[in-house]
């Protein structure tokens, strides 16, 4: 992911996503994914923020008469969260 923070309350950005399977072993999984996203996060108040994210991910390729598409699949995701810190420095 790469973002910018344009103050100190709110953050923008985007980012990707690649999956590969190196065994057989799971059958519900796509052996490769790939995709990319964009997201947003702004802080509330003290250590809770809210975030959003939206992604659009390809498990693979259909073919269909000889045709071969790319698959796409959108994804939203959004959640209230709380920063905490696990060392003092």
């Amino acid at each position: 992911q790469l973002g910018y923070r344009f103050n100190s309350r709110f953050a923008m950005g985007i980012g990707g996503t690649f999956r590969k399977t190196f065994t057989d072993s799971t059958t519900n999984f796509a052996p490769e994914v790939w995709g990319y996203k964009g997201f947003v996060s702004y802080d509330i108040i003290k250590s809770f923020f809210a975030y959003g994210e939206y992604a659009r991910n390809s498990p693979g390729m259909s073919t269909q008469e000889g045709t071969s598409t790319r698959i796409w699949k959108s994804v939203g995701l959004i959640g209230v969260g709380r920063r905490f810190s696990v060392h003092k420095n």
